[in-house]
């Protein structure tokens, strides 16, 4: 079994078999950077407040399974002078824990 020197990613099958496979060149060589596409943040960037499991009970008494999430807004702050977006939850909004801007 002879296998080229450049052969960074080798798949074998069987045993037997062994197919070159070449290492992919990545899709953003020589392209700017541009911004990725984040899920925005279940936890408060000010206090740090996040999902919190709990239980549903009915009437009939009867337990399922939830959670509590908090009420976050992604807003405008001033830090240290500048702008920029933050995850924040409504009771920091409410009680002036940051300057909207």
């Amino acid at each position: 079994m002879i296998i080229p020197k450049e052969a960074k990613n080798v798949l074998i099958i069987n045993f037997d078999m062994v197919r070159y496979v070449p290492a992919q060149k990545s899709a953003n060589v020589g392209t700017p950077a541009k911004e990725k596409v984040v899920n925005m943040s279940k936890k408060c960037e000010i206090c740090g407040k996040a999902p919190v499991a709990g239980r549903s009970v009915s009437h009939s008494h009867k337990v399922s399974n939830r959670m509590f999430a908090p009420n976050i807004q992604r807003v405008n702050i001033v830090e240290n002078g500048k702008r920029r977006k933050a995850n924040v939850c409504t009771s920091c909004l409410k009680a002036g824990k940051v300057t909207r801007g």
